[in-house]
């Protein structure tokens, strides 16, 4: 413990865990203060998320109860997000989106399921793809959603498939691709997603 708050990171990885409380009655301070520590001044985005984690849960035990902190668990969420972290970056999005802390931010998680798709979290490119899609947060932008989403569905996202499909079907009439959108809304339905199989019957009729 000395070790971690005297400066050493990996110290503060180790010492960590031995000190996370489990229910409401312990003292939690020290492991905040570690993982704090871990998280600001080393800036490990792990650290972050497990703070944000802590902030997140609600503990109860020994005739106390300690009620979730959302707003302290978004604050390390976004430091996570801005160390690199593609799942802190979705959990961003996830929190303004929902309101989790407060009111509803969906420009700032646009912003963050796009920084979050950049890195990798596939899950966010279909939030961002929607967003993108649904002008949410922001102006409409099919050729982007369709990029982005073309990708994540590439990789196998039944859903990003549907959205894209979506996208397809919309904009200029010269930019529309139906064969494709039906395509793709058969895929996303084949995969279980019951709007899509209801998109591709809508399209057989016409």
């Amino acid at each position: 413990l000395k070790a971690c708050l005297l400066g050493d990171a990996p110290a503060c990885t180790t010492v960590a865990p031995r000190l996370e409380p489990t229910t409401a009655s312990e003292d939690s301070r020290l492991y905040e203060q570690v993982l704090d520590l871990s998280c600001q001044t080393h800036r490990s985005p792990q650290a972050c998320l497990t703070l944000a984690a802590f902030y997140a849960t609600t503990f109860a035990g020994a005739g106390a109860t300690r009620p979730p902190d959302r707003a302290r668990a978004l604050t390390y969420l976004e430091h996570a997000c801005d160390l690199g972290s593609a799942s802190g970056c979705f959990e961003v999005g996830n929190a303004w989106t929902a309101g989790q802390a407060g009111a509803k931010d969906l420009r700032k998680a646009r912003q963050a399921f796009g920084a979050a798709c950049d890195g990798g979290e596939t899950r966010a490119c279909v939030s961002y793809g929607v967003a993108l899609t649904e002008g949410l947060g922001g102006p409409v932008a099919l050729r982007e959603a369709r990029q982005v989403l073309g990708g994540a569905c590439d990789a196998g996202t039944p859903r990003a498939c549907h959205t894209l499909a979506i996208a397809q079907i919309r904009g200029p009439e010269a930019e529309r691709d139906y064969a494709l959108a039906y395509r793709h809304f058969g895929g996303a339905c084949a995969e279980g997603i019951a709007d899509a199989c209801n998109a591709a019957n809508v399209m057989l009729a016409r």
